[in-house]
């Protein structure tokens, strides 16, 4: 953004990737965070794991690796937006969240 002119036409465009890109990374830390619970003997977990595979290579979002199985999980951020109006105190309120959720793909032996 630095080297972008100010007001060029792209940069509405070129913000609101940026917001989408940390918003997306902040639900995957979200998540890893939640997980880092987990007994370190008996799980390991990868976060934003980039393997290079043949033709294309791929990302992970998280990954937990046991002994019996292994889980990836795809995090996608939504965000929610609420509107509250409260008449009798003549409040309207506009509640913006980031939720994470969650795609499991799991693999068994």
């Amino acid at each position: 953004m630095r080297r972008l002119p100010p007001g060029h036409a792209k940069q509405p465009a070129i913000i609101a990737d940026i917001k989408k890109i940390k918003a997306g990374y902040n639900g995957e830390y979200r998540v890893f965070q939640s997980l880092i619970a987990l007994p370190e003997k008996e799980y390991l977990l990868f976060h934003d794991l980039r393997l290079i595979g043949s033709p294309f290579p791929f990302q992970i979002d998280i990954l937990i690796l046991t002994s019996s199985f292994l889980l990836i999980l795809e995090v996608k951020t939504w965000l929610v937006k609420s509107f509250s109006t409260m008449p009798s105190i003549n409040l309207s309120v506009l509640i913006q969240m980031e939720i994470p959720k969650l795609l499991m793909i799991p693999y068994c032996k």
